[in-house]
């Protein structure tokens, strides 16, 4: 299910984008700020399903799970993640990622780790 949509997701994001485009070329400035505004928030949306995926991904093979068992929703508490481990995968994120993640506070799900991890890949 989450396959299907993600690339429906994928063709909104790409029909956006194409419309986007022609309504530049037709310059009405309030559509190009809605469409602008649409794209973005699209393409924000892209980025954090990407990046959830490569967390999972190296969340399940360090607790040597299947990726499927790992959700947003998880919490580290829930998998089984204790103090040391959170500092190994920081360290296996900080490599993968090629991201300096300095944890200046408390997360305590996948999703606010993918929101941390996206807020200091900007």
């Amino acid at each position: 299910m989450e396959h299907h949509a993600s690339g429906v997701f994928y063709l909104t994001y790409i029909y956006t984008d194409y419309i986007l485009q022609i309504v530049r070329l037709s310059n009405c400035d309030e559509q190009i700020s809605y469409f602008n505004t649409l794209y973005f928030t699209l393409r924000k949306r892209e980025v954090r399903n990407m990046l959830f995926d490569q967390i999972a991904e190296i969340v399940a093979e360090h607790l040597d799970c299947d990726k499927e068992e790992i959700k947003a929703e998880s919490t580290f508490e829930s998998l089984g993640i204790d103090s040391l481990d959170a500092v190994e995968l920081v360290m296996k994120l900080e490599e993968s990622l090629d991201v300096q993640l300095d944890l200046d506070r408390d997360l305590a799900t996948i999703d606010e780790l993918v929101k941390f991890v996206e807020e200091k890949m900007n």
